[in-house]
């Protein structure tokens, strides 16, 4: 009979690993390492509650052993507050040796899902991280998938009594019957917010070709109340579904020609990839000036994939299409962005940031008042957007109402505020006033300063928090002489030095009650600017600002 304190109990499977990192030496290539005895430890706020099987002389290990967590109901708080420590469950991975200690091979990191009710299990495959500290593993690669449902028990949401934490005796044999078992205190669910939203039917996602765009409709001038559903504080559990738009634009054979953004959408894409996103044209569409960067699809049909104007905003009406709370969004655009004067006084600096397709000359900019029309205001409450933006001037690209202070730690709302429902974060290259460079690697390699910088962060810390990782790609870009410096945005405010980045997982309930765009007060119309007061030369021949060429240009607002 359970337990009347019993909050929430975790399934936790451990299905298998692939790609793991080899440690040991085969003695038919002496001096090579070429193959591992993998096994994994299951540890949660520093304890240690479960262990699989060794598998021997392999990279690619199947276990298939159950694992069970009991949470009690007093104290959740943490968890909800998103403490890293509560959330998560982390999964070390050692290679086995007979005769000295186990050599540690990465670690996991897992969000639990802390739901409200019983919930179906959610199969995911997550990347091995190099790991901190003592336990630390530079080579460390591969992945590990898991799964793991939530069942509700009597205790939940009631408080209970208890405060503080209990840890079983170790098992005597994995498996279900004798595992063991944590106790955590927690805070119950908010009853102001707390009432779950109706089943939903989970609405089909259309595929690159067949999808149809419909004309831009602008969001009204007004703010709304969001509904108490749209405002539920409930953890929220992946639906498994993640769709991603990624564009790279090289503007060849013109004078704006850049090198290395095609590359950066070709990287971005093996990352997404790598953790968990389908590469099929419903699940990932890649735009681009250069065929290599889109693969096989783009034969005989390059017109469905260059970033012309009309593919881009087709792109992030596609994007957002059917997005449902629990769906994982991405956005990644490398290529020129440049400002235009905002006419309707909103921004800070009297100017609205925009992106430039391949056909700006004919079809004109692309600006971030569209752009959060289309993609951040009809986002669900419950759904998650990722973005980064590798482009001058691209600070405020989304047009976000929180702006993280990295000095002060924390997070500034706009004086003219545009608020969404959805969890949507934007990591962007540079502030509105700088420009981004493109750079050539020592190796002749191009690419976005932003996108590089980001790329080996995550390789040197696949599982940062939100903080950690900004840190990591300014010191990446100030390392190379980059004076570029690195923002991010958000739709909501959340705990930067907690929260764990993730790409396919981890996604923050909606805490913004009234939706819309709010004008407190005017601001001033900036000066025109003419394009060529962004052509800033470098000293260094190897980089070049993702500036424009020396036009006058008008935007599309």
């Amino acid at each position: 009979m359970a337990n009347q304190n019993t909050a929430i109990t975790f399934e936790i499977t451990v299905i298998q690993g692939r790609n793991l990192a080899p440690m040991d030496k085969e003695f038919i290539a002496i001096g090579k390492k070429t193959s591992s005895d993998p096994f994994v430890n299951l540890v949660y706020r520093g304890k240690k509650i479960g262990e699989t099987k060794v598998i021997l002389k392999t990279l690619s290990p199947t276990w298939n052993q159950k694992f069970k967590l009991i949470v009690h109901t007093s104290g959740v708080s943490k968890a909800l507050e998103g403490h890293a420590d509560y959330k998560n469950l982390s999964l070390q991975v050692f290679d086995k040796d007979i005769i000295n200690t186990p050599d540690f091979m990465g670690d996991v990191l897992v969000a639990l899902p802390f739901t409200a009710s019983s919930a179906e299990p959610q199969t995911s495959w997550y990347p091995v991280g190099t790991g901190t500290g003592n336990l630390y593993c530079k080579k460390a690669s591969g992945e590990i998938q898991v799964k793991i449902s939530a069942k509700r028990g009597p205790g939940y949401p009631f408080i209970a009594s208890e405060t503080t934490i209990e840890v079983g005796n170790t098992a005597v044999e994995v498996g279900l019957d004798n595992t063991p078992w944590l106790r955590l205190s927690l805070y119950p669910q908010s009853k102001e917010f707390g009432q779950e939203q109706p089943p939903q039917e989970q609405h089909p996602w259309t595929s690159w070709q067949a999808f149809q765009a419909t004309p831009y409709q602008r969001p009204p001038l007004k703010m709304q109340t969001a509904s108490k559903y749209e405002l539920s504080q409930d953890p929220i559990l992946p639906s498994g579904r993640c769709r991603a738009l990624i564009i790279g634009i090289n503007y060849t054979g013109t004078k704006a020609e850049l090198k290395g953004c095609a590359n950066d959408a070709i990287n971005m894409k093996k990352l997404l990839v790598q953790s968990g996103f389908n590469d099929d044209p419903t699940h990932m569409v890649v735009l681009s000036d250069d065929e290599s960067a889109i693969g096989e699809e783009a034969k005989g049909n390059m017109d469905a994939f260059m970033p012309t104007a009309a593919n881009i905003r087709r792109g992030m009406q596609w994007l957002v299409h059917n997005a449902q709370k629990g769906d994982i969004l991405f956005f990644h655009f490398s290529g020129h962005g440049h400002q235009v004067v905002d006419k309707e006084h909103f921004e800070a600096d009297g100017y609205n940031e925009t992106i430039l397709s391949s056909d700006y000359r004919k079809a004109g900019q692309i600006c971030d008042d569209e752009i959060w029309g289309t993609m951040i205001y009809p986002l669900a409450a419950g759904a998650r957007l990722t973005s980064l933006m590798d482009c001058c001037h691209s600070g405020t690209g989304l047009d976000l109402p929180y702006d993280y202070n990295v000095a002060g730690s924390k997070w500034v709302q706009d004086h003219n505020p545009a608020l969404g429902k959805g969890d949507v974060i934007l990591f962007s290259g540079c502030e509105d006033s700088q420009t981004s460079a493109d750079i050539q690697s020592k190796r002749g390699k191009s690419g976005g300063a932003m996108t590089h910088s980001l790329l080996a962060a995550l390789r040197e810390d696949p599982t940062p928090t939100y903080a950690n990782l900004i840190a990591k790609i300014r010191k990446q870009l100030k390392k190379r002489g980059f004076t570029q410096n690195p923002q991010l945005t958000s739709n909501q405010k959340f705990d930067v030095e907690n929260r764990v980045f993730m790409l396919s997982n981890g996604i923050e309930p909606n805490r913004n009650k009234y939706i819309g765009r709010l004008k407190r007060s005017s601001i001033r119309l900036g000066k025109p600017k003419l394009v060529e007061e962004f052509e800033i030369g470098f000293p260094n021949v190897t980089t070049k600002p993702k500036g424009i060429e020396l036009d006058v240009m008008e935007s599309t607002l």
